[in-house]
């Protein structure tokens, strides 16, 4: 096996546009895990001047099982997961996070490639607007 050295020929990236919208869909395993690093992103733009928004989309509750493995504690059993990581990196950094306790509609979001507004697809885990 030989190494991948595509790296070195990594380039900053600048964004063009007048704000960015972040969407985890998800807040189990891997999106409430992902909530804490997209915060840090979005301080950072707004810091910078840049409208940032994050929106966190899950319908499920807290379990018992999901303490070990996600990122959530026994005081918050039985809440709703995206109200829970909204609430807690709200406070936490003073940035207002929306929460959508229901299915994940695609409709919700408008794709622009041009005029201002960002769309980038991160997996089925985060989409930026």
């Amino acid at each position: 096996m030989s190494l991948n050295y595509d790296i070195v020929e990594a380039v900053p990236v600048t964004l063009v546009y007048d704000r960015v919208h972040f969407w985890i869909v998800g807040c189990g395993g891997t999106g409430s895990f992902l909530v804490g690093l997209i915060v840090r992103i979005a301080l950072e733009l707004i810091r910078s001047g840049k409208p940032t928004k994050i929106t966190l989309v899950d319908p499920d509750r807290v379990e018992a099982k999901n303490t070990i493995r996600q990122c959530f504690c026994s005081a918050e059993i039985g809440r709703n997961k995206a109200q829970t990581l909204a609430v807690r990196y709200s406070l936490a950094h003073e940035l207002e996070i929306e929460a959508i306790p229901s299915t994940f509609q695609p409709q919700w979001i408008t794709y622009y490639s041009y005029g201002g507004l960002l769309t980038i697809p991160m997996g089925a885990i985060a989409l930026t607007r």
